[in-house]
This record gives structure tokens, sequence and C-alpha cells, in this order.
């Protein structure tokens, strides 16, 4: 008891002394014990101001926002906008107006050829390198001594001497002591007279056709037949289509994707070519999760949403508070308040509200006779035995 009496005089004082050190500065306005220093510069998002550590404020001023922030710090929040394509020798992305960046890709699709580079499909930004340039001999060409075959480029191959036949070689060249001339049409070539007279038809033979070039005949140089048939033999397609191409170039077939489920985080893929295509779902955050200090809304995919810290609620010694957005019990338990002084025959202790109890101890102290038990000097329980009977008066 007496024990209790002291700690109660001891909270006394201290509630006292913070009475008084609170109303010196914010109460009393006594500049005698107290000096604002308004040092600390805080803002809010409309305001900010100079504060004492007592929290006095002043010079509360509202935010003079320039290029998205105040002097005092704050900064205005910012909320992207991807709305420029840009590009550079290797990539393309989507740029915020800040900088920031999405959907960096690289450039894909067109087709190079010997003079130009490939056109990217996403952002028409030519790109990589053009393609080798391949010899073509196709032009039989030919001087008063020699013929041979040349590449549109000018490098030149099987250099041969004329062969003279009737007037000339089959090259095309014609002796120029003589009037004769190598003639064709669409199916043969022959030599030919000023007078007209034909001689040496033949029908045009030799060369190799293709589905965009006609065959060239070996003795004449006239192309002549049917281009060969388109070969659709590739399975081509861009970010939209696809179709089947030939070697050449040709297309057919050209169809838009279609087919396949795009989810939030999967395009769909087209059932024909199997490319990815079109646009990812929007998320659908449905499912109310939880952890030890936070809660938020999720997407099946695993994304989040409205990430916020568990509030409200009262922990006691003996629960902890209830988050009153997720009712997910959080925080710490408060501590024992041990303010209850309990006993039973045996022990003495300070108890809990909860029943949690804190120095047991065995009662001691006091006097007991055969009439009345001893009393406890720390609880003032009667505790233990009477004394037995001492029989030694001899009464009549």
């Amino acid at each position: 008891m007496k024990r209790k009496l002291l700690l109660i005089i001891l909270t006394l004082i201290l509630a006292l002394c913070s009475l008084f050190g609170l109303t010196a500065c914010a109460g009393n306005k006594d500049e005698s014990s107290h000096t604002h220093n308004f040092a600390t510069l805080k803002y809010d998002a409309e305001t900010h101001w100079y504060e004492c550590e007592c929290n006095e404020k002043t010079n509360i001023v509202a935010h003079n926002i320039k290029n998205g922030e105040c002097v005092c710090g704050y900064v205005v929040p910012h909320s992207h906008e991807y709305n420029t394509l840009k590009y550079d020798a290797e990539n393309h992305w989507y740029e915020c107006s800040c900088g920031d960046k999405k959907d960096v890709d690289a450039h894909s699709g067109g087709t190079a050829t010997e003079n130009e580079k490939a056109v990217c499909s996403v952002c028409n930004k030519p790109y990589g390198q053009v393609l080798p340039h391949t010899h073509d001999y196709a032009m039989l060409k030919y001087d008063s001594a020699n013929h041979w075959f040349e590449c549109e480029c000018g490098k030149t191959t099987n250099l041969i001497s004329h062969v003279i036949n009737k007037h000339g070689c089959f090259c095309g060249y014609i002796c120029p002591s003589d009037s004769v001339t190598l003639k064709y049409d669409s199916e043969t070539h022959w030599y030919e007279c000023s007078c007209g007279d034909k001689e040496d038809v033949e029908s045009h033979s030799g060369g190799t056709a293709t589905c965009t070039t006609l065959a060239t005949c070996i003795d004449c140089s006239q192309n002549y037949g049917d281009y060969l048939a388109h070969e659709y033999e590739t399975l081509k397609y861009n970010a939209e289509s696809h179709w089947y191409e030939c070697s050449c170039g040709d297309k057919k077939g050209v169809e838009v994707h279609n087919g396949g489920t795009a989810t939030c985080t999967t395009l769909a893929t087209c059932k024909v070519c199997f490319q990815n295509y079109g646009d990812y779902l929007a998320h659908e955050y449905e499912t109310l999760k939880y952890d030890a200090e936070t809660h938020w809304y999720e997407c099946s995919c695993g994304d989040k949403k409205d990430v916020e810290g568990h509030r409200g609620g009262t922990a006691t010694c003996t629960t902890l508070a209830t988050c009153k957005d997720c009712f997910q019990n959080y925080g710490d338990y408060l501590a024992h308040e041990y303010e209850t002084l309990k006993c039973d025959s045996e022990n003495h202790w300070y108890e809990c509200s909860c029943g949690d109890k804190k120095d047991v101890d065995a009662h001691s102290g006091g006097t007991a006779t055969c009439t009345t038990l001893a009393t406890c000097k720390d609880c003032f329980q009667n505790y233990g035995d009477y004394l037995a009977h001492e029989y030694e008066t001899l009464k009549y």
C-alpha cells in the first residue's frame, strides 16, 4: 500500500512538471522562459510557413508554383502522358513531356534493298543496313572485237572474242562491211538483209525465266516466253495483318489478325500466323489483399493499385488494432498496466485488467496467534495457520 501511494505521488509530480513545461511556451507566452525560433520551413498541398518547435507558425503563404514546384520544396504531383512517338537508330518508344519513356522496342518490319534500308513498320524510321550488292550479269554487250555479260554496276564477266557466222556474231555484233541485221520477234530470231531476205530463222532458246523476269535468248539477247508463276511459300506478318509472300515480294491472302484472347499481361495470338497483336486488356483490381503494414487492390496478374498503410482501430495489451479498411489486425500490442494489487491464500501480485500478472510474491511478515492469522506486510492479507493452543494455566 505504501508503495502504491508513493507511485501515485511521483506520477502527480511528473504531470505538474509536464504541464508547467508546456504552458511556458504555448500557454503563458512568457517570453522570459521561451523565445520563438521559426527555423523550420514546412508546407502542405496549398501553403508553406515557418514553424517554431512549440508548433507556433508565422509567414503562412500560398505556394508560388514554377515549373511544377515551389521554392519551399513542394512538388506538384505529375501524371505521365505518353503522347509522343520518338526513335533513335535502333529503337522507338512513347515519351512523356517529362522525359519518361514506355514501350521501348527495337525497330522491326520492312525490307532492306541494295539501295535503301528497311523502314520500321511501327515508327516509319529507316534502320539497319542496306543489302550487299549481288551482281546480275543480265546485259550482253559487245564492241568491235569482243562480247561479254555486264552487271548494271559496270562489272563484267565472260569476255569472249566474236565468233562471226553469217555476217555477224550471236551477241548482236554485225560486220560493218555488210548490211545484214540480226532481228527477232517474240518467238524467233534471224539474220535479215536490207533487201528483206531472212536466213537462219531459229526459235529463242536458253536463259531462265522467273516470276518477275522473262528468259533471255542466248543468241539474240531478246526476252521471250512467259513469267513463272509466283510461289507464295512464306507466311509473313506485321502488327495488323498476315499474308503469303513470294520471294519476289508479291503478296496474296492479306488478312487482318484474328482469334486468340488478350489478357492484362499478354496480347491475343493470331490463330493463323501465331503473331501477338492488338492491345492488352485493362487490369481488374477486384481482390483486396494485405500484409502486416499495408493493404491494396490486386489484379489476378499480381499488379496492385491503391496501396495504403493500415489505419483505424484501437490496440490493447491483448488485441491488435483492426484496420477500418481491410479488417486486418496490425501494429503492436499496448503495454500491460499492472494497476491492481491482488492476492490469494498464499501469494500477492500486481495484475493488469487483462489478467496478466507481475511481481508474484509469497505473503510475508506479521505474526499469527492461536486465534488470529498473520497479516502480510505488503498486501495486508491474512495468511498461514493459527498457532496451537498452549494450555499452561490451571484454572478452577
